[in-house]
């Protein structure tokens, strides 16, 4: 059974000849990444060893770099991470939706002196009015997805109710 090659092992192979071919050209702190992946789990960090006391097997376990950036180190951490947030996710199909708005649009005419009402775009600022009335929305607080969601159809709701009441809330 061969051994998997990890990101630390292409560091400690390729990293000083790229490093050099860098040279003057890289981030400190990339520069740091790169030597707590290549150190990481190694006998540079140093180590302990783990005994077992009825049958006196031993093996050595050598020290994690604990870099953020580190697959070996918080790979596990981001995959429970991960496993967390799918498991917040609300029983319906996401959709990721990017849409641009036409030049014509949101671009102001060059010959326009002052304020002026763009026709269409304040549909668009409304809107985006009425989601600023609902002080949660207001900062990005929300630790999950479901309760984003949730707030996002709760403003949606008082808009359309206080249409229907005609009053405030």
């Amino acid at each position: 059974m061969s051994a998997s090659l990890e990101l630390g092992d292409i560091f400690r192979a390729a990293g000083p000849a790229w490093r050099a071919a860098h040279a003057g050209r890289l981030p400190l702190q990339q520069l740091k990444v790169m030597s707590a992946i290549e150190h990481c789990r190694t006998a540079a960090l140093g180590g302990h060893v783990a005994a077992c006391g009825d049958c006196g097997h031993w093996r050595i376990a050598y020290n994690s770099c604990r870099n953020r950036h580190c697959p070996r180190c918080q790979g596990n951490a981001a995959r429970t991470w991960l496993a967390e947030r799918e498991a917040d996710l609300l029983p319906v199909g996401y959709f990721h939706v990017v849409f641009t708005l036409p030049a014509r649009i949101v671009k102001r005419s060059d010959r326009v002196k002052g304020f002026v009402v763009l026709p269409k775009r304040w549909i668009v600022e409304r809107s985006f009015a009425w989601l600023g009335r609902c002080r949660r929305l207001t900062r990005d607080v929300e630790a999950t997805i479901s309760s984003s969601h949730a707030w996002l159809m709760i403003a949606h709701i008082r808009r359309v109710l206080r249409k229907i009441n005609q009053t405030a809330f």
